[in-house]
């Protein structure tokens, strides 16, 4: 005897836009379900004019994924009364999981970085994107320790490795973006943030793509966010024992911060670029006027 096959008995649908998957995300009142259509929402058709509502949902939903104190009613999340401890952060860290694997991601084109960065020059999605990592929790910091929002420390969590690649990634490009980019627009939102990703790269303990070779140039933004890095923030002086702000860049260089030795690393090359350029000057005036001399010579 032929049984059909159960799926076989009824009609399935497909959810066809972003606007019933969110009707859908609105209605159930179902953890189970929520999760299901995270997974999955990345894959729902969206207008291409708008994708930056679906990135700022996601954000929105994954914020405090890693927070184990996390509080159901601050996020205006549905959960029973009293759940289990692992489903406290389901849903967040699930949106989180998401992002990582579907925008958080390495490119491997440039074609692909343009496509892929160029959303986030949205003035809205790169301040959600910022207001999401940017910031370190008090309750997180000890010393020179520093913990960014949504991050976890470390290689343990792949999706965080991810998450702070895609930060470094873009901060690189959007950094770099400013030498050719003709919309001047663009050119000055971006600039206007360079403060801001510096804080982040100190965190990340990426300060590194400001020295070498390609390295990022640094403005009086940028200089001035990093001298306030290194003289603003408590250090522990062993001699002292006790925790202070440094007096100066070289104190700041004495406790290890990196922000200090980065700005006399730059003031250092500037003073070598001035000098090793003036005697380049020379030798070719010194070169045009012994040429000058011999022809004066022969006659």
């Amino acid at each position: 005897m032929t049984q059909t096959h159960p799926l076989l008995e009824t009609k399935l649908g497909i959810i066809r836009n972003w606007d019933e998957w969110l009707k859908l995300w609105n209605e159930t009142p179902y953890l189970e379900l929520r999760h299901s259509l995270l997974h999955f929402g990345f894959d729902v058709p969206y207008p291409e004019d708008n994708t930056s509502q679906r990135i700022l949902f996601y954000l929105s939903i994954a914020d405090g994924w890693n927070d184990i104190s996390f509080e159901p009613k601050q996020h205006h999340l549905s959960y029973p009364r009293n759940p289990p401890h692992l489903l406290k952060g389901a849903l967040p860290r699930k949106a989180f999981e998401v992002l990582c694997l579907r925008w958080f991601k390495p490119v491997k084109e440039f074609n692909e970085e343009k496509y892929k960065y160029s959303w986030v020059c949205d003035e809205q999605v790169l301040l959600a994107v910022l207001a999401f990592f940017y910031g370190i929790d008090p309750s997180h910091y000890k010393r020179d320790e520093k913990r960014l929002k949504n991050l976890t420390h470390g290689d343990s969590d792949k999706h965080s490795v991810l998450a702070r690649t895609y930060l470094v990634n873009f901060i690189i490009w959007a950094w770099r973006l400013l030498r050719h980019e003709a919309d001047e627009k663009l050119v000055e939102r971006l600039a206007s943030h360079r403060p801001a990703f510096v804080e982040v790269l100190d965190a990340l303990g990426r300060l590194d793509v400001f020295t070498g070779p390609g390295r990022c140039g640094l403005d009086d933004a940028s200089r001035a966010k990093l001298e306030e890095l290194a003289l603003g923030q408590e250090h522990y002086f062993p001699l002292e024992q006790k925790e202070r702000r440094p007096k100066t860049l070289e104190e700041a260089v004495y406790v290890g911060s990196l922000a200090a030795q980065l700005l006399l690393l730059h003031r250092v090359t500037r003073v070598e670029h001035v000098r090793l350029k003036e005697i380049r000057d020379l030798e070719t005036e010194q070169r045009s006027a012994d040429r000058r001399l011999q022809e004066l010579k022969k006659v």
